[in-house]
């Protein structure tokens, strides 16, 4: 069975800042499909996150994670209290979660921000299993994974 997937997402962690980037290729099997895709979504105030995998879970995750986002700032009377690093955690208990029920989102998320209340910059990945990588100084998925 094929699906529209993208893959590869580089990220890297420096002094001031995050550097996310992704191809924006989505394939159908073996062929390329569509050429111009952005596979890479703001993550509240603070953050983005960018997936390699199914294209569909992709667009899943984002609706899920912007329900997310409006939930709390309604919650919190419109202060965001949610930084990066509490998004990621989010998005990793998720996988996990739907990884018991037989029902993964077949993405590898990458997640990348920084904390204004306490300059920390985040950088973080967790793949459809649920397993979390973070505080890498660079991360690569997919295919690029592989290269580099």
């Amino acid at each position: 069975m094929a699906v529209n997937a993208g893959t590869s997402v580089f990220a890297i962690r420096y002094k001031d800042g995050v550097m996310i980037g992704a191809d924006t290729g989505i394939s159908y099997g073996s062929m390329r499909k569509h050429k111009n895709t952005s596979r890479m979504a703001k993550l509240g105030e603070e953050g983005i996150f960018a997936c390699s995998g199914e294209m569909a879970d992709f667009q899943n995750f984002e609706k899920l994670l912007n329900n997310k986002y409006e939930e709390d700032l309604i919650e919190n009377d419109g202060a965001c209290f949610l930084h990066p690093k509490d998004y990621f955690n989010w998005i990793a208990r998720s996988q996990y979660q739907k990884r018991l029920k037989a029902d993964p989102l077949f993405v590898t998320v990458v997640v990348g921000g920084i904390n204004k209340k306490t300059n920390e910059v985040f950088l973080g990945t967790s793949d459809f299993h649920g397993t979390k990588i973070e505080n890498q100084d660079f991360v690569a998925t997919g295919l690029g994974l592989h290269y580099c």
